[in-house]
């Protein structure tokens, strides 16, 4: 009896309406694979892989801005997969192929990059592999980003500027054996 109320409405119908809402009929290829809350501007940041841009919605789910394009260049992606937002509404964007972390403010003009416009080289502290996730700690002022191909945590500060990471610079880079790692040993 309680979940008669639940089971009433069709919930695939739901779903297929909020994605035909954000992503509108015409644009089979989008694929939003990160999204975050930007309080400071109330609404949703999208990074769309699929179309290689960010898009930004509404609460409601109506289309407000959107930049990117494929390529290399400031204001260009290849398969970003994150985004992030700091206190002051700046979005970050994990520019998975690129190799590197993309900063814009809020209305979507490019500020920088953690590769300074140079090739992926990974033996840097600032050169990330294949950026996939990346958040924003408020509480210490620092971007946060998962270099899964260094296995590494990388650290930066709103200026692009590289803190820490873990392991340190020198520590293994290589992944866990198998049977160790759901205890975290090496």
């Amino acid at each position: 009896a309680l979940l008669a109320p639940l089971m009433s409405a069709p919930p695939a119908a739901a779903a297929v309406t909020f994605v035909d809402t954000l992503a509108g009929r015409s644009t089979a290829a989008m694929y939003p694979s990160g999204m975050e809350y930007d309080a400071v501007n109330d609404r949703l940041v999208v990074a769309d892989t699929g179309l290689d841009r960010v898009l930004i919605y509404s609460l409601s789910g109506n289309k407000l801005d959107e930049f990117g394009t494929y390529g290399n260049g400031d204001g260009q992606f290849k398969s970003p997969r994150d985004v992030a937002v700091d206190e002051a509404g700046n979005i970050y964007v994990a520019d998975v192929e690129n190799g590197r972390i993309k900063k814009y403010d809020s209305n979507g003009v490019h500020q920088w990059s953690t590769d300074n416009g140079n090739p992926v080289s990974y033996t840097c502290p600032t050169c990330l592999n294949t950026p996939i996730g990346l958040t924003w700690d408020a509480l210490n002022d620092k971007l946060l980003v998962s270099s899964t191909g260094q296995n590494r945590v990388k650290a930066f500060d709103a200026s692009g500027a590289f803190i820490w990471q873990s392991p340190p610079l020198g520590g293994s880079t290589s992944p866990l054996p198998l049977a160790d790692q759901s205890r975290g040993l090496r």
